[in-house]
């Protein structure tokens, strides 16, 4: 999706407009894009979801996962972002052990658990 918004940006640049947000290859930090789409695209969608069919509750730890993820890059996007010419080198996950994402996922799970359980009095 990174390459199509960047496609556009230059489409943009190209024809003279002024260059849509995320679009500009040259000033967006990637990191910071993908918290915001994270936070208030993503995550409600469902969270949303996950109150109606609980099984939802696991890809919404997993948000928190990938959020935590690009939260601890954004320094490192932002100095990339100004030496890289829009050539962007994407961070590679490192491996999270079983047990730290069992916990993040059962620490979620417990505190849906407790906001339901408020919900319903």
């Amino acid at each position: 999706m990174l390459s199509e918004f960047f496609n556009q940006g230059d489409r943009e640049q190209e024809r003279g407009f002024a260059i849509s947000n995320f679009m500009d290859r040259e000033t967006t930090n990637i990191a910071k894009m993908q918290i915001g789409f994270i936070n208030f695209v993503v995550t409600p969608l469902y969270q949303a979801l996950e109150h109606v069919l609980p099984a939802a509750a696991e890809p919404v730890g997993w948000l928190g996962l990938n959020r935590q993820f690009w939260e601890q890059r954004t320094e490192e996007m932002e100095e990339q972002m100004k030496t890289c010419q829009g050539k962007y080198k994407l961070p590679v996950a490192e491996d999270i052990p079983d047990d730290e994402i069992k916990a993040i996922l059962l620490k979620h799970r417990n505190q849906l658990t407790t906001v339901n359980k408020e919900d319903k009095k």
